[in-house]
């Protein structure tokens, strides 16, 4: 979130009579009416109104409206507060001028009238991007404020600026202000730490874990969550240790610092801590599901689905247990017992959204498509993740290939993570049904409605194009776009690609390496180039190189490992090319790589297993062409 998402502009007010040597735009008003809230000067409010309704009876009707009144009333307050500074204000250099330096101009001498002129001006420099001024100029007004809303947004906006020094002397002044305020309290620690205070940090989450409203074990779970943000994992694991023999007895001091651990990597300070834990508190469920985590990371997941079964016959009706046990079966990939596990949490929580909507999509994982459904309207009766049904209903009728039907659930989808997916979603399908004409207007329409939308429209629409086989036109489209944003790289990228669908070589070489020339840490874009070389062309040395410097910058990539294999087969190195391949088909169950490593153990004399591979991927890939290519050529 930038700046504006901090100070954001509010309504504009019309009437600006008084103040016109004063205000510099109509978000000023506004910005005043800020300063109001957060002093909470409702006391003011009610006294100004009150004469405000006799100055204005003459010549207002007895239907003012009280926010007529509060405008008339900010005019007022705002002619008050920098009517001192009215002359300092009017410079050629025009109202920038006066934040370009946080002793540009000088406060009112009244105590309240100079609080509410620093928050004014704090605010005005925030919008403005001159976040060093705004935070300045809260310091200033947090200085001798006895209002702990003050303190506040003056800690709020010192750490949204990382200016942690100032943000910890405007916190240290809210809890001042505001003793038994939890945030406060928080954030005082937090700043501590931020600041290498850690002598300090420690009796301040000391007092959070102490004064908890759930006690000492809801308090560890506070204290757990704002360690987890630090981007410092080892300074936070450190901080919880000491907290440790401060609370030697309590299981939740070790849970949390096991969590800590476990985020940090450090799975065997994780386990032992966890373990303390459960010897503390045996019943204690929330150590329980942690074990099976650790030991999941550990690579015992068997032994962790085992611990999680023996605690459910030990507590059957335990949800936490079951929906943990459902997940670490889909961490395994064996989603139809994972279905079965939530289908139990079910009978115990039956109209549970979340759930319903876990299951709706593990039923669609595993091409239970009938019963993804079922689920899916299930969670639309609750009221509940409304937009995510919608959207899922939808993909659900177009993997049917009921397109219109699609399209209708698409419609539905008005906000919301999926919303933009969906919106590309329907052209998309048009697409499919042969409406060229309608798509592109859609796909249009998307861009004129939000430019940045522009590149992804621009590769969506070709994307259609290509899974109906109209190459050019997909490549027609890429080129377009490039009219608009000719050095965006992923518009490069993608008609890179589909130049080599149709032939354009030479295309994809030039697009691709002005991409690396623009971004030379693009291992996609080297992979690419290396591949098509290996693949389409003799270029074997040239293409080697690339791949490795791919492989270089993302080792682990699976479509990168099946490049280095296809090249390595390509220039006779059989038992290099099924190392990398085999690696390739472990980490990524794709139809390229299975008929590359089915193609290689044919050639190499292992025609039973390469039918294995071959027959396992068009199980889960049936229309795949490229397996079907593979088998035709091969087997007879």
């Amino acid at each position: 979130m930038g700046y504006q998402g901090v100070f954001s502009a509010g309504p504009m007010i019309d009437d600006r009579k008084a103040v016109l040597c004063l205000i510099w735009n109509l978000n000023t008003l506004y910005l005043l009416s800020t300063a109001l809230v957060v002093m909470d000067r409702t006391d003011s409010l009610s006294r100004y109104s009150k004469a405000l309704t006799v100055w204005y009876s003459d010549t207002e009707s007895s239907h003012v409206t009280q926010t007529h009144m509060i405008r008339k009333l900010l005019i007022l307050l705002l002619s008050t507060v920098l009517l001192s500074g009215c002359t300092i204000l009017r410079t050629k250099s025009g109202p920038d001028a006066a934040i370009k330096s946080e002793q540009a101009v000088s406060a009112p001498d009244d105590p309240l009238m100079a609080e509410m002129y620093h928050i004014m001006v704090a605010e005005i420099a925030g919008m403005r991007g001159a976040l060093k001024i705004s935070t300045a100029y809260y310091e200033k007004a947090v200085l001798n404020t006895a209002n702990p809303d003050v303190a506040k947004r003056a800690t709020k906006v010192a750490i949204f600026t990382r200016n942690y020094d100032r943000a910890l002397k405007a916190a240290e002044r809210w809890v001042s202000l505001a003793p038994d305020d939890m945030d406060a309290r928080q954030s005082v620690a937090i700043l501590y730490i931020r600041t290498g205070q850690l002598d300090r940090a420690l009796p301040a989450l000391e007092y959070v874990v102490r004064k908890a409203k759930g006690g000492v074990k809801q308090g560890f779970s506070v204290i757990m969550a704002l360690l987890a943000r630090e981007k410092d994992r080892q300074g936070a694991l450190t901080i919880m240790g000491h907290l440790l023999t401060v609370f030697d007895q309590q299981p939740g001091a070790f849970i949390a610092y096991a969590r800590l651990a476990l985020e940090a990597g450090k799975l065997d300070v994780a386990r032992t801590s966890v373990e303390r834990a459960l010897h503390l508190k045996p019943d204690a469920i929330s150590a329980i599901i942690l074990k099976a985590s650790v030991r999941a990371n550990q690579g015992e997941a068997e032994q962790a689905i085992a611990d999680l079964k023996n605690a459910i016959q030990r507590y059957p009706k335990s949800l936490e247990l079951r929906l943990s046990l459902g997940r670490n079966l889909i961490e395994m990939r064996r989603y139809e017992k994972a279905i079965s596990e939530f289908e139990k949490v079910l009978k115990l929580a039956p109209a549970d959204p979340d759930i319903l909507y876990s299951i709706a999509l593990l039923s669609k994982e595993v091409k239970r498509l009938d019963a993804a459904e079922r689920y899916l309207k299930a969670v639309l009766a609750t009221g509940k993740r409304k937009n995510q049904a919608y959207y899922f209903l939808a993909r659900i009728e177009a993997e049917r290939k009921r397109y219109t039907k699609a399209i209708k659930w698409y419609k539905k989808v008005k906000a919301g993570q999926y919303l933009l997916d969906a919106q590309l979603s329907i052209p998309t399908l048009m697409i499919r049904q042969g409406d060229l004409a309608g798509a592109k207007t859609r796909f249009k329409d998307l861009r004129a409605r939000n430019s940045k939308l522009a590149v992804r429209t621009y590769i969506a629409e070709s994307d259609a194009l290509r899974e109906t086989d109209r190459l050019q036109m997909s490549y027609q489209v890429l080129e377009l776009g490039l009219e608009e944003e000719p050095d965006n790289t992923d518009l490069l990228y993608a008609h890179a690609l589909a130049a080599e669908r149709i032939g354009r070589i030479d295309v994809l070489e030039r697009d691709l390496l002005q991409v690396i020339d623009k971004e030379p840490k693009y291992a996609h874009a080297w992979n690419a180039l290396g591949y098509t070389l290996a693949d389409r062309t003799d270029r074997l040395d040239e293409a080697m190189r690339y791949i490795k410097r791919a492989l270089e910058l993302s080792p682990d990539e699976p479509a990168i490992l099946d490049s280095m294999g296809w090249v390595n087969y390509r220039m006779g190195n059989l038992t290099e090319a099924l190392k990398y391949l085999r690696q390739a088909n472990k980490k990524l169950k794709d139809p390229e790589v299975s008929a590359h490593l089915g193609e290689v153990l044919w050639v190499t004399g292992e025609e039973a297993e390469a039918k294995k591979v071959w027959e396992r991927a068009l199980n889960e890939q049936p229309d795949s062409r490229i397996l079907q290519d593979a088998m035709d050529r091969f087997v007879k």
